[in-house]
């Protein structure tokens, strides 16, 4: 093998993210100067649906010019807090909205739409769907990507989405090998650790990877996380009793086997994003994800060469991953069987899946008597709101605030929408039978919200609070009635107030909250 084989080859097994939403330096010199024939897309790489297209094409016509015959896009487009296509889009539910609702119609749906939303844009590979069950509450970095806490129940709804998601031509893929739901720290940001035995991987973690496998998934992303049971010393990535023996041995797995992104710091700053793609490779990995720095992806990249040619990293194993590669490539090209849609009616169909999937996910609980209110008396909404935003970083800070709130002013013009940080401010002017208070609960739940609900409650004031996102967020909260939204959008915010208006909710916790 020459220096100029061994290249492409490497460029083959990286996959490696830029910057900016047009073909900037930085990957230029990624497809012209190292081959690299796979990116992704994060949301800094999208502004509209046509300078999508756009860029997509200009990537493909650019690696043709350098001898790459295919090159492949991925995105992690999980829908719900996790999702990188345009605003113009309306969102589509994320993971536990859809565990709400509990309806694998649902899920095969949102997988076909968005696929369809996906190949259109010229992505054929999401890094979808999320398939960990989230049996810890304070998972800081699954939760709401999670369908819930029930291993069969997360396997039959992600199973049908990566179906719904395949059947249009885009390759569909189950993460975070071997389960990253009971876990307590980001890997983002450390080396998380599992201790549990085998016995309890198979009946809990394993089982949703275990039928995506059976019903064909694409790809399978790993989890930068110890596994004591299976290897005390080598996260998952970089195990080959994990990526080897477990997933492609015991589980059959023949398809792609992706690693999470390197840079996070349980790999980066363990062991090194160099370090860590030989050892992937050497454990079984067929992609290198580096999504970020340049100088990171150069790292891989001259550490995967320097292996092969001291003999570390065979060539065997290198043209293995390549094959698989390929193979994924060949198998979602664009099918001219697949139609695709247009823009408005992609729109209009995300509209109408979105509002019938939070309707039915909408989750109230209710001990007390019944609100007064309906949506024709309604006068006044007074909200308090969060007093900072939570960070998760796979989905980044994103102040949903104001955007809720403008949602409210909209959809009922004739109210005032009032702050509420202190009783005092509603003394002689609220009035059950016109008037809504909203707890809108984000992360921790503040003093200033615990003093103020003590307060309402010594008054007898009715009030809701609105988990806006996580469950786990109002655990031993007790009021009389208490909203879950699993995702701060409007589309879910307005399912809500439905919901108070009508005291009815179809939705049903896929989590258990304290």
């Amino acid at each position: 093998m020459n220096a100029e084989e061994l290249n492409q080859l490497i460029g083959s097994v990286l996959v490696a993210g830029f910057p900016s939403p047009t073909v900037d330096e930085h990957v230029m010199r990624l497809i012209t100067d190292y081959h690299v024939s796979n990116l992704i897309f994060f949301s800094r790489n999208v502004e509209n649906l046509h300078q999508v297209k756009r860029l997509t094409e200009s990537l493909k016509e650019l690696a043709k010019q350098n001898g790459i015959e295919q090159l492949m896009i991925c995105i992690d487009e999980e829908n719900g807090v996790v999702a990188r296509m345009p605003s113009e889009l309306p969102s589509l539910p994320g993971n536990m909205v859809i565990g709400a609702a509990a309806n694998e119609d649902l899920a095969r749906q949102v997988g076909n739409l968005t696929g369809l939303t996906l190949r259109d844009a010229g992505i054929m590979f999401n890094l979808a769907p999320v398939v960990d069950v989230n049996n810890n509450p304070h998972n800081p970095v699954i939760g709401v990507r999670s369908f819930g806490e029930n291993s069969e129940f997360v396997a039959s709804l992600s199973t049908a989405m990566i179906e719904g998601m395949q059947e249009v031509g885009v390759a569909a893929c189950a993460k975070h090998f071997p389960g990253h739901g009971d876990v307590a720290q980001d890997s983002h940001l450390s080396l998380p650790v599992v201790q549990h035995d085998k016995e309890r991987l198979r009946q809990v973690e394993l089982l949703p990877f275990r039928h995506a496998i059976e019903h064909q998934v694409a790809a399978i992303m790993t989890a930068h996380i110890l596994f004591t049971s299976v290897n005390e010393k080598v996260p998952a990535t970089m195990c080959k009793e994990v990526l080897t023996d477990l997933m492609r041995d015991e589980l059959g797995f023949q398809g792609v086997v992706i690693t999470d992104c390197l840079e996070m710091n349980a790999i980066s700053e363990v062991y090194g994003v160099g370090e860590g793609a030989v050892q992937a490779l050497l454990a079984g990995a067929d992609l290198i994800l580096v999504s970020h720095r340049l100088d990171r992806q150069i790292e891989a990249i001259e550490a995967i060469k320097q292996a092969v040619i001291e003999g570390r990293l065979p060539q065997e194993r290198l043209a293995e991953a390549v094959h698989r590669v390929k193979a994924l490539k060949m198998n979602y090209a664009q099918n001219p069987l697949v139609k695709s849609l247009e823009f408005e009616q992609i729109q209009q169909n995300r509209i109408k899946l979105a509002s019938t999937i939070a309707e039915r996910a909408i989750t109230y609980l209710q001990k007390g008597p019944s609100l007064t209110i309906n949506e024709k008396s309604l006068r006044r909404i007074w909200i308090n709101s969060p007093m900072s935003i939570p960070t998760m970083e796979a989905s980044g800070v994103r102040d949903s605030i104001p955007l809720l709130q403008e949602t409210l002013r909209q959809a009922y013009p004739q109210c005032k929408i009032n702050s509420l940080h202190d009783v005092k401010e509603i003394d002689g002017e609220f009035n059950p039978s016109t008037d809504v208070i909203f707890i809108w609960v984000n992360g921790k739940i503040s003093d200033l919200q615990n003093g103020l609900m003590k307060e309402l409650d010594v008054q007898k004031t009715p009030y809701v609070v609105v988990a806006l996102r996580s469950p786990y967020d109002v655990e031993h909260i007790q009021t009389d009635h208490m909203i879950f939204m699993y995702e701060d959008t409007p589309i879910m915010l307005l399912a809500a107030m439905h919901a108070i208006f009508t005291g009815k909710a179809k939705g049903k916790l896929p989590v258990t909250i304290a």
